[in-house]
């Protein structure tokens, strides 16, 4: 708010997740997550090391192994097998899925192939990690000759018989391979494991999305706290205006510097059904709405600061906000006081009353707002507008807003039986009478 300093009549004082698909790396354990399935690697070896290696990049055999069935690389790097009944398992990486998630099923997969014309045979293993003799084999599988995608789906885990739970796929306590059954010969380019999941339901905190009024300063572009926004139902629209209904409520800007909603008032929009409302923002002597933006208005009474609103189905879907703008611009306010001057010599001393009642008023004294018009000794401005007009209160108190820069006169009534005692002279800002 601006305010000025200013003398006055009769010595009145003026103061004025979701990562998804499935990759298997070549050199290290992966583990990726899709939305209900997470791919895992081999990272070691299990309790079956009867298999040999062709190709990887490991140190030593074991390393190699690992490395060898970690991508679908042909026979770049692969384990093979030629005799009968010889088996070759791996540890995998744990599935760090979702805690409380529903284990659907675990599936084993391996990219295989015969190397001589004649059948070679595999079964895909599950061992117990611990005991050589706890193991579930699947059912037999007669390799074609070229690379082809085999798969044991396991919806309960075969060693206990009960369906997989949470813990078991991130602790793994069971290893995973492959056993011949017969003599050919066979290659293994690539295994892992899928663990498909059901994780468990998130709450989800539906935003509703809000009606939020934002105050500013028309001169400094800032944000106002603490200014009042109401909210009411429209109770008339008509062609010559629209009035504010019933109240549905209250909320002052925010003050909050560490929110996004500083300097906002916000009415959630599940309050708001389709239909008329009128917004209306708190009267402040000293300020005047000056300007106003909106998504979407109907009328807007400057007068009252308040804006007829329409709200349609589907304003606030998705948390969409519906955003309204003031721009509100602070006003010079001219203060005094009025009151008898007993000994004539300008100053307001005790026993001197106030002066309650007595009109004072303030008028534009140039029409494009320049210099102020010089005045002659004794001569009196004569106001081109009245702007604003008060009575002097009980305490011989008076109030003028001026409603916009420029240049003004303060103005006292004349009074048969009274003289003004000051001001002696006529300032730019200067008392005259009227």
């Amino acid at each position: 708010m601006k305010k000025n300093s200013l003398p006055m009549a009769a010595n009145s004082a003026l103061s004025i997740l979701v990562l998804v698909g499935s990759l298997i790396l070549p050199l290290m354990p992966a583990v990726v997550y899709a939305e209900t399935s997470v791919d895992l690697s081999p990272v070691g070896i299990g309790s079956f090391n009867n298999w040999s290696q062709e190709g990887g990049s490991g140190g030593n055999g074991d390393e190699k192994k690992v490395d060898a069935v970690l991508a679908h690389n042909g026979d770049t790097s692969f384990i093979k097998e030629d005799d009968n009944n010889k088996a070759q398992t791996f540890t995998v990486a744990d599935a760090n899925i979702p805690e409380g998630s529903e284990i659907d099923s675990v599936t084993l997969y391996a990219y295989a192939r015969r190397v001589s014309q004649g059948s070679a045979k595999i079964k895909l293993r599950v061992e117990n990690g611990t005991l050589q003799q706890n193991i579930s084999d699947g059912d037999e599988i007669s390799l074609d000759n070229s690379y082809t995608l085999y798969s044991r789906a396991m919806a309960t885990n075969p060693l206990t018989g009960s369906v997989w739970t949470y813990s078991e796929v991130n602790d793994w306590q069971v290893n995973f391979g492959a056993v011949k059954t017969n003599n050919n010969k066979a290659r293994i380019t690539q295994l892992y494991v899928v663990v498909d999941y059901t994780a468990p339901e998130e709450e989800i905190e539906e935003n509703p999305g809000s009606l939020q009024v934002y105050k500013y300063d028309y001169d400094s572009g800032e944000l106002i706290p603490g200014w009042e926004i109401c909210l009411y139902e429209a109770a008339y629209v008509g062609d010559v205006g629209f009035e504010a209904g019933d109240l549905i409520r209250c909320e002052d800007t925010s003050s909050n510097e560490e929110s996004e909603f500083y300097g906002a008032a916000v009415f959630s929009g599940e309050d708001l059904a389709p239909g008329l409302y009128v917004v209306d923002e708190e009267e402040r002597n000293g300020w005047r709405l000056q300007d106003w933006e909106a998504d979407n208005y109907e009328d807007v009474n400057e007068d009252l600061g308040q804006l007829l609103i329409s709200i349609e189905d589907g304003d606030f879907s998705d948390g969409s906000n519906y955003n309204i703008y003031f721009y509100n611009q602070g006003l010079a306010v001219i203060t005094g006081h009025k009151f008898n001057d007993l000994n004539g010599d300008g100053s307001w001393e005790f026993g001197e009353e106030v002066i309650a009642g007595w009109p004072i008023a303030l008028g534009r004294v140039n029409e494009n707002n320049n210099e102020i018009n010089e005045l002659d000794e004794g001569e009196n401005q004569i106001p081109i507008e009245i702007v604003a007009l008060s009575l002097t209160g009980a305490d011989g108190s008076y109030s003028l807003e001026a409603p916009e820069p420029g240049h003004y006169a303060v103005f006292e009534a004349r009074r048969a039986g009274w003289s003004p005692i000051t001001p002696t002279e006529k300032p730019e800002w200067a008392i005259f009478i009227f």
